[in-house]
Formats: structure tokens, sequence, C-alpha cells
């Protein structure tokens, strides 16, 4: 994502959580499909850029935190999510191990 993409991407994603948008409301914006947008919000959170995400209805919502809350409650929802990941993945690495024993397991009595 080239730097004026980043800029008009971030003009767009509006301050508050009372004011956050879908992707595809945000995408409309600045010209982008939701799938793009959602791509290009995603890299940016990754690049460090303070941009808050939240579900309304199951829909995931997008917003620049403006206050001291909005921020404390941005980190925590990264937090977490990424508490959550990490609980994903040892228990797909726990299940990837129980596989390869049933694998050689039945290897060796064949």
């Amino acid at each position: 994502m080239n730097s004026d993409e980043k800029e008009l991407l971030i003009e767009c994603i509006p301050s508050g959580r009372e004011n956050a948008a879908s992707a595809t409301t945000i995408g409309r914006m600045a010209g982008f499909n939701k799938r793009a947008t959602s791509k290009k919000l995603f890299q940016l959170m990754c690049d460090g850029e303070w941009i808050a995400a939240d579900f309304v209805d199951d829909t995931p919502v997008f917003y620049l935190p403006d206050s001291r809350e909005g921020f404390t409650d941005a980190f925590t929802h990264l937090r977490e999510r990424e508490l959550g990941l990490r609980r994903k993945l040892k228990a797909v690495k726990a299940y990837r191990k129980k596989m390869q024993e049933v694998i050689e397991s039945r290897s060796r009595t064949t």
C-alpha cells in the first residue's frame, strides 16, 4: 500500500467508538472494495497504526480511538485477540502432535 492510499484510508476511518464504521462503509468513502479495504485496514494495524476494531451485530467495525478510554479499549481488544490466537495455536500444535503419534503407531503395525 502506498502512502497516498494509507493517508486516504486513515482519513476515512471515523474517530470514536460511537462512530465506528464497517470495512464496506470505509471502503466506499475511500474508493476501495470491501475485501481490499479489510486487507488494507489489517495491514495498517500490523504497521502499528492505532486503529481499533470492534463488533456490532457480528460485523467488524473500525474507528480511531479519540480518548484515553478508547486507546485502553483498543489495546484490551487486541490483547484478548492475541491471547485467543495463542490458545488456538497451542490447540493446533497439540492436535498435530497427536496425529503424528497416530500415524507413527499405524505405520509400525503395518
